[in-house]
């Protein structure tokens, strides 16, 4: 027996699908997708093969839009058992937004289409062998031993063998992870992507032959040494994919707030750190390969504070004329120990001080308004001080500052108070729009991971960071650190 459904209720029916095929066996995942293909199939003119049929959820949601838009009557198949009964004057329960289901399809189609991931027996179990070991320790006088790895044969090849064997613990434990979050958000097509990414590294290091061979020791190096650089490109927009997945689950469940999901937030921070080490540790080992002078692999022997702060604020500077379109924004006073010199990673010092200026010059522009016909704006002073352990660099603003309720926030990943719509479609439309690296091309504010990843930067060390904010007069960021030379790290 066939009923006439309205459009409305046929997108609404097969739109909230990609939640019910979540929670149904996979026999009733494919009869759901074989009757939206039908469907589609029957409107174009010819039958869909059932045994081509792929559990994807962009099927579905590709059928909630073409069905909807085609007024069929839909029969009485295995796609609508699970569902609220819908009459034609009766919408559903809970209407899934029809821009939400166009932005994610043209997203799964393009990017990363939600499907089920096949994993071998083997290939599970080795990695469940490898996420059950604790990561080893990174000590800093390890980091050193690398920076001297040009002069070395033997060195080159033990730190090779040490990355070989300790990198899969990370990869594997984060996929292991990723594996077990909420299966509305493991199956968000971003975060698939960064599963996959996560699985192909752990795949290609593990299958790679054994380093310490009667071959040519020299050869089996470069080619780790390439393989570790082709993985460090791969994941350099991870952190960038973790954000769209979380705000591709936003939009569909927009009720939902994220910098309050307290078990979210743990996983964030566990994920994110890992990355940094990951990063750190391949980073560290390629610029190894070649003496630089007054570097050990990434870390800068004479890290100067005060160059980091103007190349940041020239960045900032010139991301706010373009964001605000104006050619006016706050300078950047720099005062204290300005010639202050440690040793301390560069990439390290500027993502955090970029992070707090972006803030500072954000929230002066938006608070003084434009004041370029009533003088200029107070600037943004950054104060220097370099102590016998740590040096501290303190950003003040004049930019009205923020409630005392709001400070238990700043720190979680997801939260923001600027306007986020439109932020997912941006980022889609821009691959390049990364913020999380030196890029200028991401927006000054709006996806809320700023502030988080600066405290995780800071204080990967031992070193600290503050927040502390006046409202209706200014906030106050205090990064703090550590010497390396004084916790193990020898520069001589």
């Amino acid at each position: 027996m066939q009923r006439a459904v309205t459009r409305a209720a046929v997108r609404n029916r097969l739109g909230v699908c990609a939640g019910v095929l979540q929670r149904q066996p996979r026999q009733f995942a494919c009869s759901v997708v074989a009757g939206a293909a039908q469907h589609l199939g029957a409107h174009a003119g010819k039958e869909a093969d059932d045994n081509e049929l792929v559990p994807k959820v962009s099927v579905v949601a590709a059928a909630s839009v073409s069905v909807a838009r085609s007024g069929l009557r839909v029969p009485k198949v295995n796609m609508m058992e699970g569902f609220v009964a819908t009459t034609d004057n009766r919408a559903p329960a809970e209407p899934f937004p029809a821009a939400a289901t166009a932005s994610m399809l043209n997203h799964f189609n393009s990017k990363c289409p939600i499907r089920r991931h096949e994993v071998s027996h083997e290939l599970a179990e080795q990695m469940g062998k490898y996420a059950a070991r604790q990561p080893a320790p990174i000590p800093l006088r390890f980091l050193h031993e690398f920076g001297t790895l040009a002069r070395s044969t033997e060195k080159r090849l033990l730190a090779s063998e040490w990355l070989k064997e300790e990198l899969p613990v990370r990869l594997a434990r984060r996929v292991r992870e990723l594996e077990m979050l909420p299966r509305k958000l493991c199956n968000m097509p971003s975060i698939l992507r960064v599963r996959q990414t996560y699985q192909a590294s752990f795949c290609d290091i593990v299958d790679f032959p054994a380093l310490r061979t009667d071959a040519d020791p020299e050869a089996k190096i470069r080619a780790f040494a390439a393989l570790l650089e082709d993985i460090y490109a791969r994941h350099k927009h991870v952190a960038r994919d973790v954000a769209c997945g979380l705000l591709e689950f936003r939009e569909y469940n927009p009720t939902i707030l994220l910098d309050q999901e307290e078990k979210l937030q743990v996983f964030l921070t566990h994920f994110f750190k890992s990355r940094i080490a990951i990063r750190l540790m391949i980073g560290h080992y390629l610029a190894c390969f070649e003496e630089v002078p007054g570097f050990r692999g990434l870390i800068n022997l004479k890290c100067r504070p005060e160059q980091r702060i103007r190349a940041a604020a020239e960045v900032v500077q010139r991301v706010a004329r373009k964001f605000y379109c104006t050619a006016n924004v706050p300078e950047v006073c720099i005062v204290g120990k300005v010639d202050a010199e440690f040793p301390y990673i560069d990439e390290f010092v500027y993502f955090c001080l970029r992070e707090a200026l972006k803030n500072a010059m954000r929230s002066m522009i938006e608070h003084h308004g434009d004041v370029s016909h009533a003088g200029s704006y107070p600037p943004i002073v950054v104060v220097i001080a370099e102590g016998d352990e740590d040096v501290s660099i303190r950003i003040s603003d004049r930019g009205m500052g923020f409630p005392l309720r709001d400070m238990g926030k700043i720190f979680a990943f997801g939260y923001s108070t600027t306007n986020m719509s439109g932020v997912l479609q941006r980022l889609q439309h821009n691959e390049s729009a990364n913020v999380f690296d030196n890029s200028e091309d991401g927006p000054i504010a709006g996806l809320g991971y700023g502030l988080p990843l600066a405290r995780l930067y800071a204080t990967y060390f031992g070193g600290n960071m503050t927040v502390m904010s006046m409202e209706d007069w200014g906030t106050d960021v205090l990064y703090q650190f550590p010497n390396l030379e004084r916790l193990g790290f020898a520069s001589s």
